[in-house]
């Protein structure tokens, strides 16, 4: 079965999820932080709890994609197994409405996005000692202005095995 593919900006198929939440008010949840996501293997290696923590954390629901934005050439991605909070340093990110979350999480994932993220980093001119890469500031619309393809009118890929590397993907930046 064919499938055409529309081109979208990222913006209208993905939200970024700011719920802040203070330690206190999480007592019992689970923490992901940074070093608790595998660099490049999309793996969550472990987790604290929240009581653990000092500064307000994201809340994120099981399913939503953590995206690690301080350094992301080290690729530290994951779809969050439960629900819980994290690390402000990390995007929670969940699809809009006829976007499938595990396409949005296989292609925030691949290498094109990853490398996307990391040549739009803020202060990779800078010496290590003094600034970390971190992904830019996002847009009004809550994301820089990437832009992807996805199959039109439908909700998922046409075949789940598909590849995230599939020639039919576009990450230019608008």
């Amino acid at each position: 079965m064919a499938c055409e593919w529309a081109k979208r900006v990222f913006g209208e198929c993905a939200f970024l999820v700011k719920d802040t939440v203070k330690p206190k008010e999480a007592q019992g949840e689970p923490y992901i932080g940074l070093e608790h996501i595998a660099e490049g293997q999309l793996l969550l290696t472990g987790y604290g709890v929240a009581e653990d923590v000092v500064s307000a954390k994201f809340k994120f629901r099981r399913g939503d994609v953590l995206f690690g934005k301080l350094r992301p050439y080290f690729r530290k991605v994951v779809r969050a197994p439960f629900d819980g909070v994290c690390s402000t340093d990390i995007w929670v990110v969940r699809a809009k409405p006829g976007t499938d979350q595990a396409f949005l999480f296989y292609w925030m994932s691949s290498a094109e996005f990853v490398d996307a993220a990391t040549r739009a980093s803020e202060g990779t001119n800078s010496a290590p000692s003094r600034m970390v890469p971190r992904c830019p500031s996002t847009t009004k619309a809550g994301w820089p202005g990437w832009s992807w393809m996805r199959p039109s009118g439908r909700s998922s890929m046409p075949n789940s095995r598909r590849s995230p590397r599939a020639k039919s993907w576009s990450t230019r930046r608008s």
